[in-house]
């Protein structure tokens, strides 16, 4: 390693997006984590949770990614509806 290279200050935020996030994970509201979102909802019939925001933001065509429970939130975090 280069010791004039800096640390790029995205790599780690980059290093926890997943492939069927709808945007780069941590950059929702500090200790937010995607399981917290109104977005993130099991598939149906398929074990594992998804991004419904990703899902719309792809016009409405459905791609079966997990996405962690823990995985930092995105941009477009939303708090659950406590009655649902």
């Amino acid at each position: 390693m280069d010791p004039f290279l800096t640390r790029d200050a995205n790599s780690e935020r980059d290093q926890h997006t997943l492939p069927g996030m709808a945007h780069f994970a941590g950059t929702g509201p500090k200790r937010a984590v995607c399981g917290g979102c109104a977005y993130w909802v099991p598939p149906p019939n398929r074990a594992g949770e998804r991004c419904a925001k990703y899902t719309e933001l792809m016009g409405g065509k459905w791609h079966y990614r997990v996405i962690p429970f823990h995985t930092p939130a995105c941009k477009y975090w939303a708090k659950k509806n406590a009655g649902k």
